[in-house]
């Protein structure tokens, strides 16, 4: 909660300062740890602790909450990263593990998502304004291919995420969907390369020749 506090998380002020008059209630009870006769620190020792339990709580729900506002992957996997480098009581870390396997499930429909876009617009790419066509078709792909691919890599940080039969699934996917991006790019690649020596040929063609009637110029 310290940690929480330190890093100014956009929605938790109330459950920081839930937690500050906790721990201040708490001090201002100058227990003596030295008298072993009186029980007293015990029971309020016990009671922080039930306190802190439904703060914990409290805790949960906000993160969920903040999980259930964001639709991106990309987002979503910023902001488990954010809460994991500060909430680091066992049972928040249990939850955030949790958090990146449903994660990883979503990243699977936002692929189906990508396929079932390329499949649409593969023959007539949307391309930037004043872009040529084998640029713009090149921009295109490499956008989506971005798009699943920066996700990937980090998951690949965490291999418990990738293990399991579902998971097989989406990792073949994204094999899937990357190779075929990979080849729509060198078709429109191969395909301005072998245009090249016409393109040449017309380079070299004489601009101003005589007219063979009246060889004017």
């Amino acid at each position: 909660f310290t940690a929480l506090s330190e890093n100014k998380l956009e929605g938790m002020e109330s459950l920081i300062d839930q937690f500050m008059q906790i721990k201040k209630g708490f001090r201002a009870k100058n227990h003596d740890l030295l008298d072993y006769h009186n029980n007293k620190f015990d029971r309020d020792f016990v009671e922080f602790n039930v306190r802190i339990s439904e703060l914990e709580g409290a805790m949960l729900q906000f993160v969920d909450h903040s999980f259930e506002k964001i639709s991106s992957v990309s987002h979503s996997l910023d902001l488990l990263h954010k809460f994991q480098n500060i909430l680091q009581r066992e049972s928040l870390k249990a939850d955030l593990d949790s958090k990146l396997k449903l994660i990883f499930m979503n990243y699977g429909l936002e692929l189906e998502k990508t396929q079932q876009l390329y499949e649409k617009l593969k023959h007539s790419p949307p391309i930037p304004r004043n872009a040529p066509p084998v640029a713009g078709s090149i921009m295109w792909s490499r956008h989506l291919l971005k798009r699943i691919e920066e996700p990937m890599k980090r998951f690949e940080e965490n291999q418990n995420v990738l293990e399991g039969k579902d998971a097989k699934k989406i990792i073949k996917m994204y094999n899937k969907i990357a190779r075929t991006l990979v080849h729509f790019e060198f078709l429109w690649t191969n395909a301005w390369t072998s245009q090249i020596d016409e393109a040449k040929a017309g380079l070299h063609a004489t601009l101003i020749i005589r007219h063979p009637d009246d060889n004017k110029l």
